[in-house]
């Protein structure tokens, strides 16, 4: 496309190639030298994920909640990221969706992932894995996948001796504050 004194083209890269630009005034005079340019192909790389923390097999906490640190990379974008579990009552996996659009080439997020909508029971273990995926919009989307880990989730004989090791530790903690009181009273009472 020509536009007075300037213009533009835009053409697909497949392969390394040498191109050159063929000019003509409007007495029909070109060059005859053209400048030749170089062009190099790079090929779109897979996208690539890994789970920062926890980088291993976890225990599901009470709260149903945890936290997982990711990072995620592509030499021309990423555009999804998503977790993929496999429940032990269903077959396939479940996908949640935490980033979706046009995003960096980098990203290192947090995400605290809320499990008590899932159909978990106590003794339950299933497995997760995070996907990611690039913006290749010439022949379609690459998928990198990170490592797959388990969570656990406790027993309910688990989650009660835990609980009682909490009540006993603060019932250990309300008796000193109560001697600390006690002794603060004694030496008010002193003076």
């Amino acid at each position: 496309e020509v536009n007075g004194t300037g213009g533009k083209v835009s053409f697909r890269i497949e392969k390394d190639a040498d191109y050159h630009f063929s000019l003509t005034d409007h007495s029909g005079i070109g060059d005859i030298n053209p400048i030749v340019y170089r062009v190099t192909s790079m090929e779109d790389e897979k996208p690539s994920i890994t789970i920062v923390s926890p980088a291993s097999d976890v225990t599901l906490p009470r709260s149903m909640r945890f936290p997982i640190l990711y990072a995620a990379a592509d030499d021309y974008g990423v555009t999804r990221v998503a977790i993929a579990a496999k429940l032990p009552q269903e077959e396939g996996s479940r996908e949640i969706v935490l980033k979706r659009g046009k995003l960096q080439r980098e990203l290192a997020e947090e995400y605290l992932w809320d499990l008590s909508g899932l159909n978990v029971l106590p003794g339950d273990t299933f497995s997760y894995h995070l996907s990611v995926l690039d913006n290749d919009v010439i022949r379609g989307p690459k998928e990198g996948v990170s490592e797959t880990y388990s969570i656990r989730v406790p027993s309910l004989t688990e989650w009660m001796k835990e609980t009682v090791a909490e009540q006993d530790a603060g019932m250990d903690r309300l008796r000193e504050i109560r001697e600390m009181s006690s002794e603060r009273d004694k030496a008010l009472g002193d003076v």
